[in-house]
């Protein structure tokens, strides 16, 4: 079998595959017709792999013959060959959804139809923008003839909004670790209406203030609320999670060598390349704080998009791009004593439908729509959500931490294999050993895992001016903001027990609230 034939043998069913799941993103509501029906029909029958590898295999071949490009040794001098090499190669689902969107989505046979994010995936230059629009519009073509299924499809695809979604999946690419993903999401005009209120809720009230209980200072300017957008500072990551395992064997100067080398890594850099994500901290180092903060600015870009809530999360090594996903916070403990979703009998094993079962009832508010809660699963299922998980930890029992464990490894592991999953806990409740893993029965092996750093001398002044800035925020105020902020920034750089404590954000917040309300004490247990 010649080299053609090798690619086509694994080309035909990655396209496939590509195929039907662009195909599910295809299908708008308010589209109607036989072809809506007949494509509606094709999904509700599902995925069939032996049917659909072998039709699309022979829409490959026929799309390559009328290329003319039939011979490899024409093609020898063309990195083309070498992106389709890639293009039916392990791992690269995501390249072929986008090289099948581009071709549904082009109107005719012109360069300008191909998206430069498309090119730039293959790692494919201008040189070869023509006969690579030459096999997509082929492709297309050959599609259409093919049965009356993809007929079907490439009719709903020509439809404006359809067409709109297509380009969106085909052109909005990031590269990470030489792997493209798509951060594509589309919610129609009906989902948003759904959404509308909830996420109004989360933007104006849940999870946007400072959460300042406990607290024992007298809470800022009598009692008004912090806007966390206002005060939060980019929190860094540590280069391992098991540091301190690693200097054990190797030594503390050798893992303090290493880690003043590395550059610091935000907590949002790592949690958009790295998903499913476990964030591990000691108490008060922000893990709460990262969540809270995450979840509103998401819901307002979702809400409103491009109106300036995505630019909250930016920090020095990321900034968010595309629209938003959906974003669902909850508490672990509150789930654990959920004895309806999930079973009180801790010999039952925790699974994934009493975790969304509980996702839906936490939904279930009347303040919301009274779809919500059905369409929420439906979106995790697309992988169209984030899912923050706060607080492992904070499930005292451990059978019952271990349930809820095992009902996130089955979400992640088999339910919703594509959905954003960030779980928070306690360093000294996930254990790791030397090498890194934990042999505790509430693991999360599916997860990477990162842990926070405290902060930097420049974030502790950073976060001292946004405090006295939010509190005193008139401008009559300027002289006091000023003066408070100065006024902490040099007791905490002239006092050795202050700068020992100042770099924990729970333990700097309550300085702050201290000092606000009179002057800091004299001693570090005061």
């Amino acid at each position: 079998m010649d080299a053609w034939m090798t690619l086509l043998a694994a080309l035909g069913p990655a396209l496939a595959k590509a195929l039907y799941e662009v195909g599910k993103e295809v299908v708008v509501k308010p589209l109607m017709g036989p072809a809506a029906e007949q494509f509606k029909a094709w999904v509700r029958r599902g995925y069939d792999a032996r049917v659909d590898d072998a039709r699309v295999r022979g829409v490959v071949e026929a799309a390559v013959k009328a290329t003319g490009l039939t011979k490899w040794e024409d093609w020898d001098d063309y990195p083309l060959r070498a992106a389709l090499d890639r293009l039916a190669g392990e791992g690269q689902g995501a390249l072929r959804k986008q090289t099948v969107a581009a071709a549904l989505a082009m109107t005719r046979e012109a360069p300008e139809e191909v998206p430069d994010a498309l090119l730039t995936a293959l790692r494919v230059g201008e040189r070869q923008r023509p006969d690579l629009t030459h096999f997509l519009w082929a492709f297309r073509g050959a599609l259409a003839r093919a049965d009356e299924e993809y007929r079907a499809l490439v009719e709903l695809a020509g439809a404006d909004e359809a067409r709109a979604l297509l380009r969106r999946l085909a052109s909005v690419v990031r590269d990470v670790d030489g792997q493209p993903v798509i951060p594509v999401l589309q919610v129609t005009p009906a989902e948003r209406e759904i959404e509308a209120a909830y996420l109004r809720t989360l933007v104006e009230s849940e999870c946007r203030y400072l959460r300042l209980e406990g607290r024992q200072a007298q809470s800022p300017e009598g009692g008004f609320r912090m806007h966390l957008e206002n005060v939060y500072i980019a929190l860094n990551t540590t280069g391992r999670p098991h540091e301190e395992e690693q200097a054990r064997i190797r030594g503390p100067g050798l893992v303090a060598e290493g880690r003043e080398r590395q550059e610091p890594r935000s907590v949002l850099r790592v949690a958009l390349d790295q998903r499913p994500l476990l964030l591990l901290g000691e108490p008060g180092s922000g893990k709460t704080t990262f969540a809270d903060h995450l979840a509103p600015c998401l819901a307002g870009e979702r809400w409103q998009p491009a109106t300036g809530w995505a630019s909250n999360l930016a920090s020095h090594d990321a900034a968010w791009e595309g629209p938003a996903p959906l974003p669902v916070r909850i508490r672990l403990r509150e789930f654990a004593a959920d004895e309806k979703c999930l079973p009180g009998d801790t010999d039952t094993l925790g699974r994934a439908k009493h975790l969304l079962a509980y996702v839906e009832k936490y939904l279930g508010d009347d303040r919301w729509s009274e779809h919500l809660p059905r369409h929420a699963v439906d979106v995790f299922d697309r992988g169209e959500a984030l899912l923050v998980l706060d607080g492992l930890d904070e499930v005292a029992d451990p059978q019952r931490r271990r349930q809820v464990a095992e009902a996130i490894n089955d979400l992640t592991g088999r339910r919703c294999s594509d959905l954003w999953v960030l779980v928070t806990c306690r360093v000294a409740q996930y254990p790791l050993d030397a090498s890194g893993h934990c042999a505790a029965e509430w693991a999360l092996p599916g997860f990477h895992r990162v842990r926070l750093a405290d902060f930097t001398p420049q974030q502790i002044e950073d976060f001292t001016d946004r405090w006295f800035g939010e509190v005193y925020s008139s401008p009559q105020n300027r002289r006091v903001r000023r003066d408070k902020a100065e006024r902490l920034k040099v007791a905490i750089r002239d006092r050795p027990g202050l700068q020992e404590i100042a770099p924990r954000p729970i333990l700097l917040t309550q300085m702050a609230l201290v000092h606000d309300a009179g002057e800091l004490p004299g001693t570090r247990v005061e």
